[in-house]
């Protein structure tokens, strides 16, 4: 069956060309090594963002627990 006559054959579903253009074109076995380099580059800059922001965000949730006082009364 030629591509065309599968094409035919589908076009009661309007995004049907799409899908199996797609369904073509999946030769891609993916990109492991980009993958983990941007799963490397975003664990930095989440480390690194943590560093700069940890003194900050320690200070006003103690300011904040202050203000909100014991939840217990004591």
């Amino acid at each position: 069956m030629r591509s065309e006559d599968r094409m035919r054959m589908w076009t009661w579903w309007p995004g049907a060309a799409d899908l199996l253009s797609w369904l073509r074109r999946r030769d891609d076995r993916g990109d492991v090594p980009g993958w983990v380099l941007v799963t490397l580059m975003t664990a930095g800059i989440v480390m690194a963002l943590w560093i700069v922001a940890e003194p900050k965000l320690a200070s006003l949730l103690g300011s904040a627990l202050d203000v909100a006082g014991d939840p217990n009364g004591k």
